[in-house]
């Protein structure tokens, strides 16, 4: 697999969408190029949809197919789960810009190894000339913020989409996370991410477009199923996000509570509201959640 290169080439797509600000780079020998999706953009709705797919898919490292269709988006994951998920999807990576950190998601980190103790996980590494990065952002970045991506990826092409949380990309990219969302509790919960098989989520789309309410979608309103190798029973109930202390309130209180710090808030409330688990050793099925 090149995971790098898939989504960069994907990510070159973009370039063609009216609306998206394309802006090339020449750093010394490398170069970048910087695809707006949300900051300064203008995209149509419809735009705004198919570039928010993309991103996702390109996020994952294309090793996820992912919809929006309806009210809900739908992600499958039908191979290397956790690849997709925790060594590309997460948004592991701190890009400094301009005096503060934007979330970077995306195989780029796979090269860089953000964070280190992720890859040491799923067991996964790869050399590519050629860089995919998906950041959350305010700010657009500059070229310092470009070098140091090249830095620390050892890449000489950098493709990288950026958007707002609030924008439409970044509310879809948000919600394409549904399984990430569940693999990551499952990993703080102590279990070996590496014995899941496939993977299958939706979260319905909320009508606002904010971190609160895709949070909110997230928490109260999506749902996850496994096919997994072998399973602890015991970690059923503590999969959903009803397993939390928070659980039942908005995420603005509940990000206000916490002083605006994710650090803050209970981790078990990020989690999916459902989840249904086949192991395949035993042929059992478990399942959690409202």
């Amino acid at each position: 697999m090149n995971l790098n290169k898939n989504s960069y080439e994907l990510l070159a797509k973009l370039a063609g969408f009216k609306g998206v600000l394309k802006k090339e780079f020449q750093l010394d020998s490398k170069k970048a190029v910087l695809l707006d999706v949300g900051v300064d953009t203008n995209l149509s709705a419809e735009k705004a949809l198919k570039a928010g797919i993309l991103t996702a898919r390109a996020s994952a490292g294309c090793l996820a197919d992912i919809k929006a269709e309806g009210s809900s988006v739908e992600v499958s994951i039908k191979s290397d789960v956790a690849i997709a998920t925790l060594g590309c999807q997460m948004a592991g990576w701190a890009i400094p810009i301009q005096g503060e950190n934007a979330l970077a998601s995306g195989p780029a980190r796979i090269l860089a190894r953000k964070p280190k103790s992720i890859f040491e996980k799923v067991r996964y590494e790869e050399k590519s000339r050629k860089a995919a990065l998906v950041l959350e952002s305010n700010k657009i970045p500059d070229e310092s913020s470009l070098k140091y991506i090249l830095d620390k990826t050892n890449a000489s092409e950098l493709a990288i989409a950026v958007f707002k949380g609030d924008s439409q990309v970044g509310l879809l990219n948000v919600l394409a996370r549904v399984v990430e969302l569940a693999v990551y509790r499952l990993d703080f919960l102590g279990y070996d991410v590496n014995n899941i098989i496939s993977a299958r989520g939706n979260a319905r789309m909320p009508e606002d477009i904010d971190m609160c309410s895709a949070n909110d979608a997230l928490i109260y309103n999506s749902s996850v199923e496994l096919e997994v190798k072998s399973w602890d029973e015991k970690l059923t109930d503590k999969c959903v996000s009803k397993s939390s202390k928070a659980f039942g309130k908005k995420f603005k209180e509940i990000y206000d509570k916490a002083g605006c710090d994710f650090y803050k808030i209970d981790p078990a409330i990020f989690a999916p509201a459902r989840i249904k688990i086949k192991e395949v050793n035993s042929a059992k099925t478990y399942e959690a959640g409202i």
